[in-house]
């Protein structure tokens, strides 16, 4: 910077490379300023910025509605995934009694019976698990068939079943006659409900398709 004729003058100084060195980044600075003000302006001419607060009210409700709609979707899977459950079990007992209601059709056409093996190992007092169709059809082959002598049923919902024989729930087997044998007839995946009816009753307990297979 000089002073001539008490006039001052202003020298830009340049780089090497031929650019200025703060002017620009002045100019740049001023004009973000500026078109910071003209879109606050514009905001406010437009009603936006007026209603700002409103704006976020919205957004906070629109938020919790989605995390509503959200839970209502959870809670809908997993309702529909214990339904789907439920029929598929279903289907799964269903298909079992189908299969066993076929081998015991094939028994009868060949002139062989489902309780011949529990004959020929001496039993001769037997109690049936489970007064389904299935159950109580059996029941009826025992009584009008075979040699062995049913001495009752056992079923969770005996006290509302009126069938050929009494029929009691399997905590009430302590106080009853305790057969040689127990035919479970009701469908189990697994050997949890056979282990649990040994446990309460302390008895050989077989499964229809158990039987079913030793005839063969």
């Amino acid at each position: 910077m000089t002073r001539r004729g008490g006039n001052t003058k202003i020298y830009t100084i340049v780089d090497g490379l031929g650019q200025t060195g703060g002017m620009e980044k002045v100019t740049e600075n001023r004009q973000t300023t500026i078109g910071r003000r003209q879109h606050r302006e514009l905001l406010s001419q437009t009603g936006i910025w007026r209603n700002w607060d409103m704006i976020k009210i919205f957004l906070v409700a629109a938020s919790l509605l989605a995390g509503v709609l959200q839970l209502k979707n959870m809670a809908d899977r997993i309702f529909f995934s214990k339904e789907r459950r439920m029929l598929k079990k279903e289907l799964e007992r269903f298909q079992w009694l189908l299969k066993i209601t076929n081998e015991l059709l094939c028994l009868n056409i060949s002139q062989k019976h489902w309780y011949q093996p529990l004959e020929r190992k001496g039993y001769q007092n037997v109690a049936v698990y489970g007064m389904g169709e299935l159950g109580i059809r059996l029941a009826e082959d025992i009584i009008l068939n075979s040699s062995m002598k049913l001495l009752y049923g056992l079923d969770q919902n005996a006290h509302q079943l009126s069938l050929v024989c009494p029929v009691y729930q399997l905590e009430e087997i302590y106080d009853l006659p305790k057969p040689d044998i127990i035919v479970l007839t009701a469908h189990s995946t697994d050997d949890s409900l056979k282990r649990s009816i040994v446990d309460a009753s302390g008895c050989e307990v077989l499964k229809i398709e158990e039987v079913i297979h030793a005839v063969r």
